[in-house]
């Protein structure tokens, strides 16, 4: 398959592939294109016999921003490319015309179809790796939130700022955030819609090392051909009996339970009234005014550099 929005090497290192999200003018932000291509790439990796490893990383400044909030039109030839799921849904159908959500029923269905994609991932054969430099926001903790290990440069920021206004995060805020890094910070990073460097992600244990930035890549890939030392069987059958624990302990059923409070959320009247200034805002005065707004009482994220004037004139 041509890819356009994901670069696939399927032979970078010995038995491992690299998948690098390539729409940096975007800060990689997830489009359906995008994302349709990543799983389809995911799925080449997995039927390669000869790669025991898949590294996911970002082009440009960061590794991803999460959803993209301003998606282009999808192209009319673009949903025959799509790899669909065995329903014959993927992430474009969501984008087509009339199959955008509209009522509860219809986010239920997008929602649970984005959780038993970022599921996937978690089922996934292979070994997966995230590299992760500068933002990993939002929808873009459920990919490496989900991966099976994180190597961070110095500069890395995590966190779910649209929990604001936007929703909640099932496979983060549900269960995999909570198993990755505790009740406390998961809490604090859902409560507030503030961000954590990559020295306290490490320090909850979000993350498994960081690096300085020049290093990242070093770093990751020798991950990689370490793990790619180990027999597939041994690799797979580590990976499965250390994820049961956590299915066992109910992760699966807390996931979907997540996708049910995430439509409750998008439907609540806050929500619908936080949304409809939201895409008011975005409408007239672009997307980046919009978070702006959102940010605006919390004195961070775009409005950070107002928020600190703010406080040393109030000293």
């Amino acid at each position: 398959m041509a890819y356009r929005d994901i670069i696939y090497e399927n032979r970078y290192l010995d038995g491992v592939a690299r998948i690098t999200l390539n729409r940096p003018e975007k800060l990689n932000a997830f489009s359906a294109r995008l994302l349709d291509e990543f799983f389809t790439a995911l799925a080449e990796a997995e039927d390669d016999d000869e790669l025991k490893v898949v590294i996911i990383r970002g082009a440009g400044r960061c590794f991803a921003s999460g959803y993209d909030l301003n998606p282009p039109p999808l192209e009319a030839s673009e949903e025959s490319s799509a790899e669909p799921d065995g329903r014959g849904l993927s992430w474009s159908f969501f984008r087509k015309g009339s199959r955008r959500r509209t009522g509860t029923a219809e986010d239920l269905r997008y929602l649970y179809f984005r959780a038993t994609k970022w599921l996937s991932l978690w089922d996934y054969r292979k070994i997966t790796i995230a590299q992760v430099h500068n933002y990993c926001l939002s929808g873009a903790n459920e990919l490496a939130g989900t991966c099976d290990l994180i190597i961070a440069s110095e500069d890395a920021v995590f966190g779910h700022p649209a929990a604001r206004s936007q929703g909640n995060l099932p496979n983060s805020f549900g269960a995999l955030w909570a198993i990755n890094m505790g009740l406390r910070q998961a809490k604090w990073l859902a409560l507030t819609g503030k961000t954590m460097t990559a020295a306290e992600a490490l320090r909850v244990g979000y993350v498994n090392k960081v690096v300085p930035r020049e290093k990242l890549e070093e770093e990751t890939n020798e991950a990689a051909r370490s793990v790619a030392l180990m027999e597939m069987d041994f690799l797979t059958l580590h990976k499965r009996a250390i994820n049961r624990f956590f299915e066992v302990a109910g992760l699966k059923t807390c996931i979907n339970t997540g996708v049910e409070f995430d439509a409750l959320v998008h439907a609540s009247e806050a929500s619908q009234r936080l949304g409809a200034e939201f895409n008011k805002i975005k409408q007239e005065q672009g997307l980046k005014a919009a978070l702006t707004w959102r940010d605006a009482r919390y004195a961070d994220g775009r409005t950070a550099g107002r928020g600190v004037q703010a406080q040393e004139k109030r000293k």
